[in-house]
Order: C-alpha cells, then structure tokens, then sequence
C-alpha cells in the first residue's frame, strides 16, 4: 500500500481508465508491472509474481503517463519508494 501526505481531495484516474505505470519488486533491481487500486488517499499495489514486495515505483519510465491524480486535478508524479522500516 502506498499512502501519500497532502492529498487535499480523494485520488482518481484522470482518464477513468486503470491506474497505469505501478511497478513492483522484491530486490530494488527487478521491477515487474503490477496492479493499482485506489483506497481513498492510498493506493494498493499488487502482482500475482511477486510474493513480498519492497519496493514499488510508478512512472519509473521516460514513456511513462500515469494517470493518478487526486480530485483538484494534481497530478501525482513519478515516484520510486522502498518499503518504511
């Protein structure tokens, strides 16, 4: 679960489509894609091949447009994280 500080308003998709551009990974070195699910100012990530996550990034990718948002229309931007200790 990735949680974020300052959200004045819920987070959504700004294009109603599937929060893209979440990636996963157990080492910090091999990241795979993963699913995003928006909890209110949380998001919840996961992959099916990923059996304990520590780091998870999003927009990690020069192609990258992740589409996550809160509802005032600011985007969240591209974030690498390890998990807090």
């Amino acid at each position: 679960m990735v949680t974020f500080d300052d959200i004045d308003q819920v987070l959504e998709s700004d294009d109603g489509k599937l929060l893209g551009w979440f990636e996963l990974s157990e080492d910090g070195k091999t990241f795979v894609a993963a699913k995003a699910v928006i909890a209110g100012d949380s998001v919840v990530v996961t992959a099916a091949n990923i059996a304990q996550s520590r780091f998870v990034r999003m927009g990690w990718n020069e192609r990258a447009l992740p589409n996550l948002r809160d509802k005032n229309g600011w985007p969240v931007f591209a974030f690498s994280a390890k998990e807090a200790k």
